[in-house]
């Protein structure tokens, strides 16, 4: 990984289509490394050993992983990506502060300008941070 580069991890449930979100996000700039995750405990327990700079986590209908997540790494920026969105679900991640939500099936082109949208606001809050100390 460069200086500047961004570790993106890919959380995901069904590896369906975490190929293309992997692709966009490499495409966008960022190291990317994945995970299939069994429970909530399991990613817990992946993120204390390998810490990224941004989370891109796949949710079903069940947003209690991401409640957990926000209670243990309350600072760490989080993408959540839906198969099945729902009004009610958007709202719910978008209170628990996720940086954004991407729906599948994926649109390449909207979710690529997503993605670069979120790795530039990561990269200058790592620049602001460096120039700070």
């Amino acid at each position: 990984m460069t200086v500047g580069q961004v570790h993106v991890l890919l959380a995901v449930h069904d590896t369906a289509h975490s190929a293309s979100v992997a692709q966009v996000l490499m495409h966008a700039g960022a190291a990317v490394s994945m995970v299939q995750v069994r429970s909530a405990e399991h990613l817990l327990e992946h993120l204390e050993e390998h810490a990224p700079s941004l989370l891109v986590l796949e949710l079903d209908r069940e947003w209690g992983a991401l409640e957990q997540l926000r209670t243990r790494y309350p600072h760490l920026p989080v993408v959540v990506v839906l198969a099945k969105p729902t009004e009610e679900l958007a709202f719910a991640i978008s209170r628990l502060g996720a940086e954004d939500v991407w729906t599948l099936p994926i649109d390449e082109a909207s979710m690529a300008a997503r993605a670069e949208a979120v790795l530039h606001r990561l990269r200058s809050a790592h620049e602001s941070a460096r120039a700070t100390f």
